[in-house]
């Protein structure tokens, strides 16, 4: 067995199979009239984007593009009316600041999901700054915006991880972590994760 390359990059690249399987295996089922899903997207993809906002973003949030939030959905596709602020102000919204905004979210669980027909439309989200009482900003998302949000930061990491180290594991934690332990860790079996 081989140690995997870059763990975070392993894990998007995975993530995005995953993905993608699900939507091969959701289009199967649409054509053969399948009423009930066999796999769920909505679900799958949320924990997707839970993997990708907690795991890459504690290494790379800061090397992140710092662009506009206006200027990200628009090179990732991503309508207006897919993702909104509610409550804030959009227009000093870096990408970074989004992320970041959205991945506290998810971590405090400051989510409410929309739900129509049974099937989750999309998430409201809000964060809530360091001892207030009265959220920064509030978002909603649709999973169109989400599924944007996941394809455009997969990329944007991608690209740093690559520019970063070349695709090598960065071990500093690791090793220190062994030196802490003496004891010897094994890389992550890029079969299993």
């Amino acid at each position: 067995m081989t140690a995997s390359r870059n763990a975070v990059s392993d894990f998007i690249e995975r993530t995005e199979r995953n993905l993608k399987t699900v939507d091969k295996i959701n289009e199967n089922d649409k054509n053969e009239g399948v009423k009930h899903a066999t796999f769920f997207e909505v679900t799958q993809l949320l924990n997707s984007a839970v993997g990708l906002l907690m795991f890459p973003t504690e290494a790379y949030l800061n090397k992140l593009p710092n662009i506009t939030i206006d200027d990200f959905f628009k090179q990732n596709k991503i309508e207006p009316n897919d993702f909104k602020i509610l409550h804030g102000d959009a227009k000093l919204l870096s990408v970074r600041d989004a992320v970041k905004k959205i991945r506290n979210a998810v971590a405090h669980y400051n989510v409410e999901f929309e739900n129509s027909n049974n099937q989750i439309v999309g998430i409201y989200a809000w964060n809530f700054p360091h001892q207030t009482n009265e959220p920064d900003v509030v978002f909603y998302m649709n999973i169109n915006a989400l599924k944007g949000i996941f394809k455009g930061i997969s990329k944007a990491y991608k690209k740093i991880i690559k520019l970063d180290n070349n695709g090598q594991n960065d071990t500093q934690g690791l090793e220190k972590i062994e030196r802490i332990l003496n004891k010897k860790l094994r890389f992550t079996n890029p079969v299993s994760l």
